[in-house]
């Protein structure tokens, strides 16, 4: 009986090791494509990343463009009609009060 038994599990020794080295292959195949699949995933977001980023720099100079200091300066003038400071005027600027003697 005792034979019986140690020649079935000497069968199975075989089939054991094949079938350990079939699920490790499997299971480095999924990691694999787990791996590619996680980096496809990456380059979309650095590329959307790279997208947004252009545009917030493009958006920075339009707007670096519209607030230009002699672009202030003429709409200043002409619509606002902002005059420019007189020679000898004093303007002085204290905190929150403003005294402007003329």
């Amino acid at each position: 009986m005792r034979r019986n038994l140690a020649k079935t599990k000497d069968n199975w020794i075989p089939f054991v090791n094949v079938a350990i080295v079939i699920v490790s292959l499997f299971v480095i195949v999924f990691c694999k494509v787990k791996l590619i699949s996680m980096n496809y995933a990456f380059l979309k977001d650095s590329r959307l990343y790279g997208t947004f980023q252009d545009r917030y720099y493009k958006n920075i100079m339009t707007q670096a463009k519209r607030n230009r200091s002699e672009r202030l300066e003429e709409l200043a003038h002409s619509k606002k009609t902002l005059n420019w400071a007189k020679e000898g005027q004093v303007i002085l600027i204290i905190g929150d009060k403003v005294a402007v003697p003329q």
